[in-house]
């Protein structure tokens, strides 16, 4: 089984070596959390250190939201491609009103498989997403361990791992992540929260 974590605190900068740009832009550590750079643009990278069964799951706290900005995103990658910008991302949004959703991504190109307007989001929640490849591809949206979306799809059925954003708001600072994990799904029901206090695989 193949589970890591990172908890990003280290120097400012880039995520490091475990990681790979994912999305047009890559994650940046400020202050032991990652966050974007710029506003109007995808941030994200996958974790590209480990190699993951088709089973597979991640979170993240959402360090820094603000529920009641426009457009604002925060989400985790699932079956990620290692060689084009396609995979599953599960979310957490604000726009127009508070949403959970599953997208697919092929070649950069999203498409919206389900989403509901409920519950609304917070400051401090953690985003999980799990995949597995039975039953034709079943994709869940965890929200603090609770689960509140699912969709069958099964155009891909591995991947990696990631974490990325999205802010129309002109700085970074209400559009933050920290403490990610994931990897192998090893119950494959309901995945267990767990407190993530360093970096690395175990």
């Amino acid at each position: 089984m193949s589970v890591v974590a990172d908890n990003f605190n280290r120097a400012n900068g880039a995520l490091g070596s475990n990681w790979t740009i994912f999305h047009a832009n890559a994650l940046t550590i400020v202050s032991n959390q990652a966050t974007i750079s710029a506003n109007t643009a995808n941030f994200g990278n996958r974790w590209s250190a480990n190699t993951f069964s088709t089973n597979q799951y991640a979170q993240v706290t959402m360090a820094g939201y603000d529920n009641a900005a426009v457009d604002q995103y925060i989400w985790v990658l699932l079956y990620a491609s290692n060689s084009a910008e396609s995979g599953y991302e599960l979310v957490a949004s604000t726009n127009p009103v508070a949403l959970s959703y599953i997208q697919k991504v092929v070649s950069g190109t999203g498409t919206i498989l389900v989403k509901q307007a409920t519950p609304t989001w917070n400051q401090g929640d953690i985003l999980m997403g799990t995949a597995t490849p039975a039953g034709g591809g079943t994709l869940t949206v965890y929200r603090n361990g609770v689960s509140i979306l699912t969709f069958n799809d099964s155009t891909f059925t591995s991947g990696y791992i990631g974490l990325a954003c999205y802010s129309a708001t002109p700085n970074a600072t209400n559009t933050i992540m920290d403490d990610f994990q994931g990897g192998d799904l090893y119950r494959a029901s309901k995945p267990v929260l767990q407190a993530v206090n360093r970096a690395g695989s175990f």
